[in-house]
């Protein structure tokens, strides 16, 4: 292998470590839905999660310090809400921007 390729493959390599598997960093969704399930065990699995409209919308990750953005809303079953979020391979999550949210539907 010459050497130029052994550094571009090292710099690919290195840049796809950087990316946590099964999330976009670029890709961003926008829908609404009802509240159908309400998962707030963040202190116990460290995942906190709404399922709206059959969609997993992480919420919170317990003790992360990552920006996450806001639940807006009484977290209650049949609550209509808007989404922004970020896209991951399972639903999407809040995590990335403080703009992101889960809001009631106007």
């Amino acid at each position: 292998m010459k050497l130029p390729t052994l550094v571009a493959t090292t710099l690919t390599l290195s840049l796809a470590a950087c990316v946590s598997p099964g999330t976009s960093t670029t890709e961003e969704w926008r829908f609404a839905g009802r509240i159908e399930a309400i998962n707030d065990g963040c202190l116990a699995d460290g995942v906190c999660s709404l399922t709206i409209d059959g969609r997993e919308v992480v919420t919170m990750v317990g003790w992360s310090r990552d920006t996450w953005g806001q639940v807006e809303v009484e977290k209650r079953l049949g609550i209509p809400v808007q989404v922004w979020c970020r896209r991951t391979a399972t639903g999407c999550e809040l995590r990335g921007n403080a703009g992101y949210f889960v809001r009631a539907a106007r």
